[in-house]
Order: C-alpha cells, then sequence, then structure tokens
C-alpha cells in the first residue's frame, strides 16, 4: 500500500524505469470470476509510475500460482497455456497502451528445477518426468501469451510493444581447471540451468530478454537488462 513512497525513493535515486509483477491469484481468485478491485490496483501502480516518469515493466508470473490452478495440475496441465493466454488478455486490456514491456514469464528454469526437479518449492516434487511436463507448459504458455499481447495491441492499434520473459543464467567454473571430469560437471550444470529453456523457445516468443545472472561459488549475482 505504500508503492508511491517507494517510487518516489526510485525516482530520488536516479531511476528510470520499475519492473514489478502481477499477482495472478490476486486478480483471478476463481477460475471463473476477476477482482475488479484488484485490477484496478495494478492501474494506480501502473498510473504512478507513469506520473513520476518511471517506464513501468510488467511481469505476468513470477513463480506463484492460484490455488484453483494449481488444483488443475498448474504447469502440467494440458490447457495450463490457454489459462495464462487468457490470463494475459485480461491484463493487457486492464492496463493498455501504457506498457511498453511486458515479461510473460520469470525465471522458468528456476521454477521447474525448484518445484519439480528439487522439489525445494510447490509443488515440491522430485520427477523429471514432472519437470519436463511443466517446462513444456511454461514454454507453450509463454508462446500464448507473448501472441495474446500482441494480438491486442495490433487489434486497439496501440503502440508497439515488447514482449520476453527473464531468464536466469548461471555461470559455473569447475573447482579444477585441469580436471576434465570438473570442467564436464561445469558444463553440464550450464547447460541443463541454461540451454534447455532458451533452445525451446528457439528465439520466439521474445522481442527482448531479461537476463539474471550470477556466479556460482564465487562472486556476486548481477540483474541486466
Amino acid at each position: 500500500e505504500r508503492y508511491e513512497e517507494d517510487f518516489d525513493l526510485a525516482k530520488s535515486l536516479g531511476h528510470t524505469a520499475h519492473r514489478f509483477s502481477i499477482e495472478w491469484s490476486r486478480v483471478q481468485p476463481e477460475e471463473n470470476r476477476w477482482d475488479e478491485d484488484a485490477i484496478g490496483h495494478y492501474r494506480r501502480v501502473v498510473k504512478a509510475l507513469k506520473d513520476r516518469g518511471l517506464e513501468p515493466v510488467v511481469t505476468l508470473h513470477h513463480f506463484t500460482l492460484p490455488t484453483w490452478f494449481s488444483r488443475l495440475g498448474g504447469w502440467e496441465h494440458p490447457k495450463a497455456a490457454d489459462y495464462f493466454g487468457a490470463y494475459a488478455k485480461v491484463m493487457v486490456r486492464a492496463l493498455g497502451p501504457d506498457i511498453r514491456f511486458w515479461v510473460t514469464i520469470n525465471e522458468p528454469n528456476v521454477l521447474t528445477f525448484k518445484g519439480y526437479l528439487e522439489g525445494d518449492w510447490p509443488p515440491g516434487k522430485k520427477s523429471v518426468l514432472a519437470s519436463w511436463r511443466a517446462t513444456c507448459g511454461l514454454v507453450r504458455a509463454a508462446y500464448r501469451s507473448y501472441e495474446a499481447i500482441h494480438a491486442e495491441y495490433k487489434k486497439q492499434a496501440w503502440p508497439v510493444c515488447r514482449v520476453g520473459i527473464a531468464q536466469h543464467l548461471l555461470h559455473a567454473e569447475p573447482s579444477n581447471p585441469s580436471s576434465r571430469s570438473d570442467r564436464a560437471a561445469a558444463e553440464r550444470r550450464m547447460f541443463f540451468n541454461n540451454d534447455i529453456f532458451l533452445r525451446l523457445i528457439q528465439g520466439k516468443p521474445d522481442d527482448w530478454l531479461v537476463i539474471l545472472a550470477g556466479c556460482s561459488g564465487k562472486g556476486r549475482a548481477m540483474d541486466f537488462l
């Protein structure tokens, strides 16, 4: 409720843009019900940013899911992309031409690893098959939301927007650079963390890409646009 104060601070620090995430469960608490008050909240957030000269960058999905969608199977559900595409369309119509930059999904590779392979996050699974199904669901959702957003902008003749994902990229170094097995382990880690999702989308559906990068072991994590 204090986002205006936060935005004032951001502006005073020289920020020119602000990326925030919409809570899907907040705007669609039930499968067939949309909360207009919650949607209105995000309209006010966008207006507050624009009033301060801060570029709003909207993220549609940042790890969490509505309970009703999770009970259906979440990203493993065969129609997950349809549900997400419908949600994207509602939010595009709500926020309209004030948004030039959309992030459809934040760090899908982290979500599938932590939630479906390692099991530390909901839904707490430890299954290669479940991880693969969720990955495919997220890829299809990225495509569907990309298409929905651009279709609405074209239909309304709004200014051109840019749609993409936020991808976490990790740099791993071998403990012993002269060890063939250590080098192979580092390469495998980077392949499974960095490459799989990017190869699946093959450059689409992305007009732009947010890179969230970190070093394993040593160094400091860094965010890049």
